[in-house]
């Protein structure tokens, strides 16, 4: 199945991924379309999204048990992105979503988010990370970039050629007594 729209991505993602793999849904949307998905190990899908520069999105964490009822969290969950010259996170105030939003360059950052899955003092940490690859916008302007000047090699002119000069030996002499032309006759070769 190649999923055609974000939504159906979701839905996929939802069908196939496995628990212990992410024991929380992240849920992503956003205005473009994403790549075609390409399953991995037993199935499972990897996480990531393609972003343009100019582009932001938001994202949710759904946190389920192991089964994949909905499950509860101890405290808000803390947002990151591995290279902040690439993305930004924005977490709301609970830290169950954000948004992310491209900086400016392109190439590959990873959103992730901690949360604690056991409630009261005791802390296990799960992680979710979602890759995001930017890619660059449409063209807006366009750069002209000059190559390392080099010399002309010069040409030689050629020989101008003369005019044939027309020999009056072979010119035909016309009779002076010939009739005039009747411009209604058929031509004679």
């Amino acid at each position: 199945m190649k999923p055609q729209t974000l939504l159906a991505l979701l839905d996929w993602v939802r069908a196939n991924l496995t628990r212990d793999i992410c024991p929380f849904r992240l849920v992503a949307t956003a205005h473009f379309s994403p790549p075609t998905p390409t399953p991995t190990v037993k199935g499972t899908l990897p996480m990531a999204l393609t972003l343009q520069v100019t582009q932001q999105f938001p994202i949710e964490i759904q946190p389920v048990d192991a089964r994949g009822n909905p499950a509860a969290v101890d405290g808000a969950p803390a947002w990151s992105v591995s290279d902040e010259t690439l993305l930004t996170v924005d977490p709301a105030d609970d830290g169950l979503s954000a948004v992310v939003s491209a900086v400016g360059p392109v190439g590959s950052a990873q959103v992730t988010v901690r949360a604690d899955a056991r409630m009261g003092a005791e802390v296990r940490e799960i992680v979710g990370t979602l890759d995001v690859s930017l890619v660059a916008a449409e063209a807006a302007t366009l750069r002209l970039v000059p190559g390392v000047p080099t010399e002309i090699e010069a040409t030689p002119t050629p020989e101008p050629v003369p005019e044939p000069t027309p020999d009056p030996a072979n010119t035909p002499i016309p009779d002076p007594n010939a009739p005039p032309a009747d411009p209604t006759a058929p031509a004679v070769l």
